[in-house]
């Protein structure tokens, strides 16, 4: 009788960023996307991410009409899971993503991560992550905002850090002259109290000071 063999399988990695562009033929962009995964990392394998992908018409007439309306083809399903699951986490998670980055609304992105954080989740925000003081060696990733846990997780796993509410002294969204000099605007700064590397410098892909604010407010730390 052959042994019992017990096989482990490497854990499977998704990396995926979202960009679009209008190209140099077309004014306006037709493109619509995101991507996002679970926080737990125990979780993923058997609940995986969730990418949507809404290509435009290639110059056809309203095809940025179309690719928003299969965006908000997912919006509606999203908003029935909460209808009908409305203690689950998941769906305030993804409807906050799909509003900021999909529809740039971000007080209703932040009403929705708000929900998800109250019921156990937590908001999920792409950050470009700062390595030497002035953005030019970069990476991005994404930061993960429980309710007592703040994680960032970078695309390329080599840059990731995790710490608690309590363990942030104050973030800093960098002053107009800062964020000049550093050639990305709305970038932030994290200082933490106790750790060897103190201070960790991001900004939100989106570009927006606002954004930056409202991850203020979802950690609930002031500078």
């Amino acid at each position: 009788m052959q042994p019992t063999r017990e096989f482990r399988f490497p854990e499977l990695t998704v990396t995926a960023a979202v960009i679009t562009d209008p190209g140099c033929v077309r004014s306006n962009n037709e493109d619509n996307g995101v991507h996002v995964h679970p926080f737990v990392t125990e979780d993923r394998p058997e609940r995986g991410s969730l990418t949507i992908v809404a290509d435009g018409m290639g110059g056809h007439s309203s095809g940025e009409i179309a690719s928003s309306m299969a965006v908000d083809s997912s919006r509606s399903y999203l908003q029935r899971a909460v209808a009908l699951q409305p203690s689950n986490p998941r769906a305030f998670q993804l409807l906050g993503f799909m509003s900021l980055y999909g529809e740039k609304n971000f007080e209703e992105a932040e009403a929705n991560w708000k929900k998800a954080i109250s019921l156990g989740g937590a908001a999920v925000l792409r950050l470009t992550h700062d390595h030497d003081g002035s953005f030019l060696k970069t990476c991005q990733g994404s930061l993960y905002i429980s309710r007592n846990v703040v994680r960032f997780e970078s695309d390329n796993n080599e840059h990731t850090f995790e710490t608690t509410d309590a363990n942030i002294k104050s973030i800093d969204v960098n002053n107009k002259w800062r964020r000049m000099f550093q050639l990305k605007q709305g970038s932030f700064k994290i200082s933490l109290k106790r750790e060897e590397k103190s201070n960790y410098s991001f900004a939100p892909v989106t570009g927006k000071t606002d954004e930056s604010k409202m991850i203020i407010r979802l950690i609930g730390k002031r500078s």
